[in-house]
């Protein structure tokens, strides 16, 4: 399967925080088969794990420039997903609370996920 950049849209959205979203993705995990979802496309990803970053290696490409090469990871164990930090310069947030890099998290339906300027909606 070709991999896709999904996020090309520089639609921008304000959560009325500090930190503005410009781009907008849904993971969701439902039929135990993950999708992801952004700007109207829609594309499969590997149920065993997929990384989120700028280089072309991720299954998940955001172009962002707050977002590392290789910025963080999903992974899959007995139909529960788990999330890490890679070390990721600007950090991975879920739910407004930054990830310590390299501990696995679990994810639960309707988790917010943030890379860099980019909002991923995790739903199961």
């Amino acid at each position: 399967m070709a991999k896709k950049n999904l996020f090309n849209a520089e639609t921008i959205y304000d959560d009325s925080e500090s930190m503005v979203i410009k781009k907008k993705a849904v993971i969701s995990y439902v039929s135990l088969i993950p999708m992801i979802e952004a700007h109207g496309k829609c594309m499969r990803l590997s149920n065993k794990g997929f990384g989120i970053g700028r280089d072309k290696a991720n299954a998940v490409i955001v172009s962002d420039a707050l977002v590392s090469k290789f910025h963080a990871f999903i992974t899959f164990k007995k139909g529960i997903a788990y999330i890490k930090d890679s070390s990721s310069t600007n950090g991975t947030w879920v739910n407004k609370s930054k990830l310590p890099p390299v501990k696995m998290r679990a994810l639960k339906n309707k988790d917010v996920i943030i890379v860099g300027g980019t909002q991923i909606l995790f739903k199961c």
